[in-house]
């Protein structure tokens, strides 16, 4: 990606962004915060990033959102938290994972958070039109009995 390619990228992300502030906020505070960070700081993040943080936006205003499970994902992962003078503490639920003092938990980064949700925010179902029995199945395909 040449600059002048990254900069009108950078425009663009920067427009979608204002749209959709107030939406990120309202589905976890720390999607908003990293893709403001992406728009903000472009020289701290690669093409990939701006790429996907745009195309994120696109599927936010395309798909149907399914918040429940994305929010349950997170707080299976690391349960609740709260935060005190600048500091945030763990309250209850969530894994434990290794740590340098042993099993911990962790607080999700802005960035974690932006992957999970690019995993479980969207609902997508597309009709391929196509009969059971008709092709043979891709690997990532199941035919569903009803």
């Amino acid at each position: 990606m040449t600059q002048e390619e990254k900069q009108r990228a950078m425009t663009m992300l920067a427009q979608r962004f204002c749209d959709a502030a107030t939406e990120l906020e309202h589905i976890e505070p720390r999607l908003r915060e990293y893709i403001y960070d992406v728009s903000t700081y472009p020289d701290h993040h690669n093409a990939y990033e701006v790429l996907g943080a745009l195309k994120f936006l696109r599927l936010l205003r395309t798909y149907e959102l399914d918040i429940e499970t994305f929010r349950d994902v997170i707080y299976k992962y690391e349960g609740i938290w709260q935060q005190h003078d600048g500091v945030w503490h763990h309250i209850e639920g969530g894994l434990k994972h290794p740590g340098t003092t042993g099993p911990q938990h962790y607080r999700l980064q802005p960035f974690q958070v932006f992957v999970l949700a690019s995993m479980f925010l969207f609902k997508v179902w597309i009709n391929t039109e196509a009969e059971a029995g008709t092709r043979e199945l891709l690997p990532t395909e199941k035919v569903m009995e009803e």
